[in-house]
């Protein structure tokens, strides 16, 4: 059984919580959920060919802590499918960059990606937020580098 701190940290009780209190929107985490069973369930395939795997719990927590994707959660599948660049990030994990046209505008945004290749978080920031990123981290893989939609060359090639 969860301890009361615990639950405070579960995004899927911030959720229930904030829907309660009025702060959060039930139609829209319904219309993530329904997306997520329809599109992300299963992963997305990232432009390097890594399969991103996404938990329902970790889109809970993505939909807490990011409202432009809890609006228009489809975002997760167009960041995760327009990534250009992955590069080192801390703790092991990996930052996946992104840009997407929605209408008349550029939308940027980042992915945290765990060691497994399951996504941690995904926001949505600026053209400045994501050259900040690519700096801090070192060059894993980049779409002009590798661009037929392959991995890297391995190693023994």
């Amino acid at each position: 059984m969860r301890n009361e701190s615990e639950q405070d940290d579960d995004p899927i009780v911030i959720i229930e919580k904030g829907i309660a209190s009025g702060e959060i929107d039930r139609d829209q985490v319904n219309h993530a959920r329904a997306h997520w069973e329809g599109q992300l369930r299963d992963g997305v395939v990232m432009p390097n060919g890594e399969r991103v795997i996404i938990t329902e719990r970790i889109l809970y927590h993505v939909l807490v802590r990011e409202p432009r994707i809890r609006r228009k959660p489809e975002r997760i599948e167009r960041l995760l499918s327009s990534v250009f660049e992955v590069c080192t990030a801390h703790s092991g994990r990996r930052a996946a960059l992104g840009e997407w046209q929605e209408g008349a505008s550029m939308i940027y945004g980042y992915a945290i990606l765990e060691a497994d290749s399951s996504l941690r978080t995904a926001h949505i920031g600026d053209a400045k937020k994501l050259r900040k990123l690519a700096r801090q981290g070192d060059l894993l893989w980049n779409q002009e580098q590798y661009p037929s939609f392959g991995t890297a060359p391995s190693e023994t090639s």
